[in-house]
């Protein structure tokens, strides 16, 4: 804790000024209520500046959740339902205790949870309200939902040899489909250039490369995995029917407005075909070389190097 009131911070960082102080003390001392809902009332100071205040006064470091690079296996670590409940979000690690996001820090009962969840000690931050329901929207929307329908999945299990043909006349709107969509779904919104899926002895494990690190996802029940797979490869136009040779293909989807390129590759393992999708942009995204971080003395060297007549 700084030890210091609101006001004084509020005065020193010159968000408001004295009479804007003076009379949200008066409003509060008339009507009860906080420091803060008087001069939001008012209009002096702004919500952010609130957080970003009540941080610093909390003695904790403020995040904006809209720029922050949110660590995906830090996501992990607790679940959905934890997450919305307590309003909560982790976002990084930082040695060993786990870096988690709160509009309001000082809730104990979510730090014990999070911690117990995580098995790690937990640092608070704080941030916006409203950035906080996005970033829990756009990281937590889709897990929970991916392990019902692996689980719905597993329990109506449909043997692998009566696949091939029931999975091409398969609905669009059933279980195995929207499981695949959710999966695509979730690697395009968390920014994985590949998501892997690989059988194992008594799962079918899920993979998503992001920023160059392969991190654990959903785990699906053994059962639902030769559906699964096959569903990928009709999608990619492979043959489903073939199960011992490597196979490429790819898959075209829309997502936010944006056209996707997925280049699928199967490969066989000991324990059933390895998928392994490779995600693309076909719109791209325009770089400068400023983007590449230079050094100002080194950009300019380089942009002579190849300026030369």
């Amino acid at each position: 804790m700084t030890g210091q009131h609101l006001g004084e911070i509020l005065l020193e960082r010159g968000l408001v000024g004295p009479d804007q102080l003076l009379a949200a003390l008066d409003e509060q001392a008339n009507t009860g209520c906080s420091l803060v809902e008087a001069l939001l009332g008012a209009g002096a100071i702004t919500e952010d500046d609130t957080v970003k205040v009540l941080a610093e006064q909390a003695g904790l470091e403020f995040v904006d959740l809209d720029e922050y690079p949110v660590d995906r296996a830090a996501t992990l670590t607790i679940s959905t339902a934890v997450a919305k409940h307590h309003r909560m979000l982790p976002i990084a690690f930082d040695g060993d205790a786990l870096v988690v996001a709160m509009a309001e820090p000082g809730d104990i009962l979510a730090l014990d949870d999070a911690q117990s969840m995580s098995g790690r000690p937990v640092r608070p931050v704080v941030c916006q309200a409203v950035a906080l329901d996005r970033a829990i929207t756009r990281w937590m929307r889709s897990d929970e939902e991916i392990d019902h329908l692996g689980q719905s999945m597993g329990d109506s299990f449909v043997p692998e040899e009566a696949e091939s043909s029931q999975v091409e006349i398969i609905s669009e709107d059933s279980p195995v489909v929207r499981y695949v969509n959710l999966l695509i779904s979730q690697a395009i919104s968390d920014g994985a250039s590949d998501i892997h899926l690989e059988p194992a002895e008594h799962e079918l494990r899920v993979r998503y490369r992001i920023d160059g690190v392969l991190h654990e996802a959903q785990s699906a029940p053994k059962s639902i995995q030769s559906q699964v797979i096959s569903r990928v490869k009709i999608l990619s136009e492979m043959d489903i029917a073939e199960r011992r040779k490597p196979q490429d293909g790819r898959i075209t989807v829309a997502e936010d407005g944006k056209s996707i390129d997925l280049r699928v590759a199967s490969l066989p393992t000991v324990w059933g075909e390895k998928i392994v999708m490779r995600v693309l942009d076909t719109q791209g995204v325009t770089l400068n070389l400023k983007d590449l971080s230079f050094e100002e003395s080194n950009l300019t060297i380089y942009e002579q190097s190849f300026r030369k007549p």
